[in-house]
């Protein structure tokens, strides 16, 4: 990929943007799994947030850089087909990996509010959001291009510690069908 004229031309384009000139990812993208969080953390002690935090919906790279109105919007969008697999595999995987994650986060949490349990709401969001956290800080590394094998492994581990009350039965096999551990650590080698 490093030879790809358009590559190289994206790349040149990138320095100096909200674009990084290496992976050609940008980090505005985090401020759309970052919505939900804050409203997360908000929560427990503002329930009239509920609607917003249900309003929320993933949306996909492009689609978020197609509603942004951040300067190098386009640049984002152009250059989002030629992020190298080593960075785009491990990105998107973090990303749907975080996506499940605030989601369950989010059911957990409106359920123990439903159920007027607003302790209970507080600590499954403490409990949760440690772990989107951390995704967050490894989607942000692989947007520079500085992610490890052993932080996007933390994905894989970090998805057997969400409280009973937001797990999804089937994550774990989902997650496995995504991408197999040999998968992610090919990508390293």
């Amino acid at each position: 990929m490093s030879g790809d004229a358009t590559y190289q031309d994206l790349r040149a384009r990138a320095e100096g943007s909200n674009v990084d000139p290496t992976t050609l990812l940008a980090t505005d993208y985090l401020n759309h799994p970052n919505e939900p969080v804050m409203l997360l953390e908000m929560l427990p002690d503002m329930p009239d947030l509920s609607e917003e935090l249900l309003a929320w919906r993933p949306k996909s790279y492009t689609q978020h850089f197609e509603e942004s109105a951040i300067a190098d919007r386009d640049l984002a969008i152009e250059a989002y087909p030629h992020v190298p697999e080593r960075y785009r595999l491990p990105f998107e995987f973090t990303i749907r990996v975080l996506t499940r994650r605030v989601e369950a986060l989010r059911e957990g949490t409106m359920e123990a509010l439903a159920q007027e349990d607003g302790s209970r709401a507080r600590q499954i969001v403490t409990e949760g959001l440690s772990s989107i956290h951390e995704l967050m800080g490894v989607a942000n590394a692989i947007i520079h291009g500085c992610a490890s094998r052993d932080e996007v492994q933390v994905q894989q581990s970090d998805l057997t510690d969400v409280p009973a009350e937001a797990a999804q039965a089937s994550e774990d096999a989902e997650v496995e069908a995504i991408m197999s551990q040999d998968e992610i650590d090919s990508l390293f080698n």
